[in-house]
């Protein structure tokens, strides 16, 4: 799975790798970004046909929820089936997502305790989640709130030591394909959602301070020696 990750990139760099059109929120770096925060994602909208990047609730709410802090609410989607499940079925063709990142948490079981480890780019860099976006209105009021949800599949070679899943990865060169609004590119978006297949991630241990949402400072990616083992 896929329950934390960090975005300490700032906004022009943001948008200038993703090539960025509309941009309607500006970012505050982030070293422990959690489930139902707000977060950045990168859309095409199909309104104003525009690479878009929006503030995001991370948890999906799919739009025929009753409530937004429903049962339906998630923050992970398993590739495998995510073609079969409705809350996620109707937005797949038309409202995929890159979520931008410069690294994600996973952690490592040892006997009862957990280690936590943050993995990146062995050049620091920004890469892309895939996730899917929805949106609900409250009936009552008329309120609108987006959502979304990060892709999960088998964890690579890389990170199979650490945990047997991972989020999908999106190569730089397939941006396109996933974001595509066309229902005619629907079978070549499915088909990148594999485990990663570069060999340019590496991970370190770091401070189980990382372990409480309420905790978002640099020092969380400061690497730290193995605390379990």
């Amino acid at each position: 799975m896929c329950g934390r990750f960090t975005l300490t990139k700032s906004t022009e760099e943001v948008a200038k790798t993703f090539h960025v059109e509309r941009m309607l929120c500006a970012l505050q770096p982030s070293f422990n970004v959690a489930p139902n925060q707000l977060c950045p994602i990168v859309y095409y909208d199909r309104d104003a046909k525009r690479l878009t990047l929006e503030d995001m609730k991370w948890g999906l709410v799919p739009a025929w929820a009753k409530e937004p802090d429903s049962k339906y609410s998630t923050i992970n989607a398993r590739a495998e089936t995510l073609a079969e499940k409705p809350t996620f079925k109707r937005s797949l063709p038309y409202r995929r997502c890159l979520i931008p990142v410069d690294g994600f948490y996973e952690w490592q079981r040892v006997d009862s305790s957990k280690q936590p480890y943050r993995i990146l780019k062995k050049d620091q860099s920004l890469f892309a989640l895939a996730g899917i976006w929805d949106e609900w209105t409250s009936k009552e009021t008329g309120d609108i709130l987006r959502s979304f949800t990060i892709i999960t599949t088998d964890a690579n070679a890389t990170i199979k030591p650490l945990h047997p899943r991972m989020p999908v990865i999106v190569s730089k060169e397939d941006w396109e394909t996933w974001l595509s609004p066309s229902h005619e590119e629907l079978d070549a978006a499915l088909a990148l959602l594999q485990p990663y297949g570069k060999d340019d991630l590496t991970y370190y241990a770091v401070s189980t301070k990382v372990n409480s949402p309420r905790n978002n400072d640099p020092g969380l990616i400061k690497p730290v020696k193995k605390e379990l083992f």
